[in-house]
C-alpha cells in the first residue's frame, strides 16, 4: 500500500487478492473487454468473501451510479495516460528515462485515484464481516454480486470471462480447491 493511503479492509482485501498469481492479468482482460471497473468487481467478490453478503441490484446501480464520474473523469484518464507514455505511441517523447518517471508518478495517481474509489464503494460499510460463515456460502455470495454486476453491465458471459473470475476467486478463496471454485462457475463442464 502506498504512503498516505488511509487503511481499509476492503482496501487491503484487494491489494492482497489483486496481488494472486494472475489476477492483475484476469482484472484487465475483464476491464478491457467488457469495461469491467475492476474497484467494482472486486468491491462485488469483498462484500461475499468477507462474509458481509449480496447486493442487492438496486444498491449495486446506486453504488456504480456514485463512483461512475469518478472512474470516467479520473480514473480512466490516468490509466490512459500511464498506458500511452509506457508505449510512446504517438508522443512527441521518446519513452525514455525522464517519461519513465512520468509515467510511475502517475501510476501513483492512478493508484491513488482507485484508492478513493474503494473508500467511496466501501464507505457504508464498516460492519464486520462474517469470515465464519462457510467458505462455500462466501463463495455464493460473492457470484452472486459479479452475476448482477455483469447483468448491470450487460455482459453475455463466456467461458473464458468464467476463466478469468474463476482465477480471482482462487485468490479470494484460498482455502478452496480450484476444482470448487472451477464447478461452482461451471467450468467443469464442456
Amino acid at each position: 500500500m502506498q504512503a498516505g493511503a488511509t487503511p481499509h479492509p476492503f482496501w487491503n482485501f484487494s491489494l492482497e487478492v489483486y496481488s494472486g498469481e494472475g489476477v492483475a492479468r484476469s482484472c484487465i482482460e475483464l476491464q478491457d473487454r467488457h469495461g469491467v471497473d475492476v474497484n467494482v468487481l472486486l468491491f462485488c467478490c469483498w462484500m461475499g468473501a468477507s462474509g458481509r453478503g449480496r447486493l442487492q441490484a438496486e444498491e449495486l446501480r446506486r453504488l456504480t451510479g456514485k463512483v461512475g464520474p469518478w472512474q470516467r473523469d479520473i480514473v480512466m484518464p490516468l490509466r490512459a495516460a500511464r498506458r500511452r507514455l509506457a508505449t510512446g505511441e504517438n508522443l512527441p517523447i521518446a519513452p525514455d528515462e525522464a517519461a519513465a518517471a512520468l509515467r510511475r508518478r502517475v501510476a501513483d495517481a492512478e493508484m491513488e485515484a482507485e484508492h478513493v474509489e474503494h473508500l467511496l464503494l466501501a464507505e457504508n460499510y464498516a460492519v464486520p464481516g462474517n469470515r465464519d460463515r462457510p467458505a462455500k456460502e462466501r463463495l455464493a455470495a460473492c457470484l452472486a454480486n459479479l452475476g448482477l454486476y455483469s447483468q448491470q453491465l450487460g455482459i453475455k458471459v463466456e467461458r473464458r470471462d468464467r476463466a478469468a473470475v474463476a482465477n480471482i476467486l482462487t485468490s479470494c478463496f484460498p482455502m478452496l480447491q480450484a476444482h470448487e471454485i472451477d464447478h461452482a462457475l461451471n467450468l467443469d463442464r464442456p
